[in-house]
């Protein structure tokens, strides 16, 4: 959590220190002091109480600003925006329900409610570890310095050859980076859809014309099923530490842990070369 208040503290500094916010500031001095200048306001609580507020206001605008550029890239932040839409609709859909007195819902709001700080923690996380990322591979490409090459001379090619290896242990160590941020992706937009999926079923239980009996039991299954996707979210949520990332990304089931076989044998010899004498030989 300290990285996601530091990015906080950092955004808000970013828009108070803005032209809009200093100006903002300036011309509330200004007229507080050209206000304070009238020989019969001089002194005058009001002007103080007033310019207090003024300032107050001025800079909780700044921090209101600064809530949706705390996410570096927009599709997180498009994410989060999404998800917080979806449970407010469900909420209005949880209160019709409890008017109407057909089930109680308050554990379902428990477990959404306790779900979305987690959902929220992950995506800042995964926007922030994007970031490291594309600053610092963004303009490197192993594979176009170790492309495919015609030389003649063999030590070349068994160069070549560990340049070709160091690529695919980069290409693996890589994907093994960017897979935290696309499971967090992935759990926002499955909780998202979950909450979907259960709005709709209440509006269909809701319009049904069945009994009261099966539509409560059949509600309350829905219910259930609800819960259990929120609890493998937060199982999930959990395995997703992204920072750092290559000590704390746990691997879906089936996947590969370790490099690859071949990367972990060592190089080949590099074999000698001849001059001309079969007796001599230059070692490399």
């Amino acid at each position: 959590m300290d990285d996601i208040r530091r990015r906080d503290w950092k955004a808000f500094l970013v828009e108070a220190s803005s032209f809009r916010t200093i100006s903002a500031v300036g011309m509330t001095v200004l007229v507080t002091w050209l206000f304070l200048s009238n020989p019969f306001a001089r002194d005058n609580p009001i002007a103080y109480a007033a310019g207090s507020l003024a300032m107050a206001w001025i800079f909780y605008s700044a921090f209101l600003r600064s809530i949706p550029k705390r996410f570096h890239h927009e599709r997180f932040r498009y994410l989060w925006k999404e998800c917080r839409q979806r449970r407010d609709k469900l909420g209005e859909a949880l209160g019709k329900l409890r008017r109407s007195r057909i089930a109680d819902l308050h554990e379902l709001e428990r477990t959404i409610s306790t779900t979305m700080p987690d959902i929220y923690r992950a995506l800042r996380r995964a926007d922030m570890a994007l970031r490291e990322i594309h600053q610092s591979e963004s303009l490197n490409n192993p594979k176009l310095l170790a492309g495919e090459r015609l030389v003649n001379d063999p030590q070349a090619q068994e160069l070549y050859k560990v340049a070709d290896r160091n690529v695919a242990e980069y290409t693996q160590q890589y994907k093994l980076a960017i897979a935290g941020v696309e499971r967090a992706e992935a759990q926002c937009v499955v909780f998202s859809t979950t909450l979907d999926t259960l709005r709709i079923r209440m509006l269909n239980y809701t319009l049904a014309g069945r009994s009261p009996e099966n539509e409560t039991k059949e509600f309350l299954n829905i219910v259930a099923e609800a819960k259990m996707q929120f609890s493998a979210i937060d199982k999930a949520l959990d395995e997703i530490e992204l920072m750092p990332f290559t000590q704390t990304i746990h691997t879906l089931p089936g996947e590969t842990v370790g490099p690859r076989q071949e990367l972990s044998q060592a190089p080949p010899p590099v074999p000698p070369i001849t001059n001309g004498n079969e007796d001599q030989t230059v070692e490399p």
